[in-house]
């Protein structure tokens, strides 16, 4: 667990490195969020061939688009916090029951 702790620590606001950990590639929501906002770039790349940046449509596509990134890292940065907290726990407890025993 403390190795588990230690890689995250290194990973701290690394999301292209972060999104390769089981925990995060098992996630339904994350993987929902990867594909509404792989969708949103692709709608918001073609829009952006056809109208200007002032453009209306323009403005709500890249609102979408920013929405959905900033989603997506809220949502890493929940489970790389459960991760954290998880570890932490267990170090607490194996701590505790190495007093209790010696």
């Amino acid at each position: 667990m403390q190795s588990r702790k230690n890689l995250l620590a290194t990973m701290d606001d690394k999301v292209g490195e972060t999104q390769s950990l089981q925990e995060v590639l098992s996630s339904y929501l994350i993987q929902s969020l990867k594909s509404k906002l792989a969708r949103a770039d692709a709608s918001f790349a073609e829009l952006a061939k056809r109208v200007g940046k002032n453009h209306p449509l323009y403005k709500q596509a890249k609102a979408e688009v920013n929405s959905l990134q900033q989603k997506l890292r809220s949502e890493i940065k929940m489970v790389l916090s459960s991760i954290n907290s998880e570890a932490t726990s267990s170090i607490q407890r194996d701590s505790l029951l190495a007093i209790s025993i010696g």
